[in-house]
């Protein structure tokens, strides 16, 4: 998923799988807000921020974020905050 600007919010909903060959396996947000709730990330992967990279407000209620990969040992291998 990626977003730019706003407001994202995700509700019971799984990230799992993804892969990019830059920043933000599952999620890659330059958001001024993102919010998680009941939402798993896990299995991503991408050369940096195998999970997430969010660059704005961030916050997670029982969203767990397991098993994420940076395959260029960049930031991040389950999250990449800035």
């Amino acid at each position: 998923m990626y977003g730019e600007q706003g407001t994202i919010n995700l509700n019971y909903t799984q990230v799992q799988g993804n892969t990019s060959t830059v920043e933000g396996g599952g999620i890659d947000t330059l958001s001024d807000t993102l919010t998680l709730h009941n939402s798993p990330v896990n299995g991503n992967t991408a050369s940096n921020a195998g999970g997430m990279s969010a660059g704005g407000t961030t916050t997670l209620y029982d969203s767990p974020v397991t098993g994420n990969t940076a395959t260029a040992g960049g930031a991040g291998g389950g999250i990449n905050a800035a």
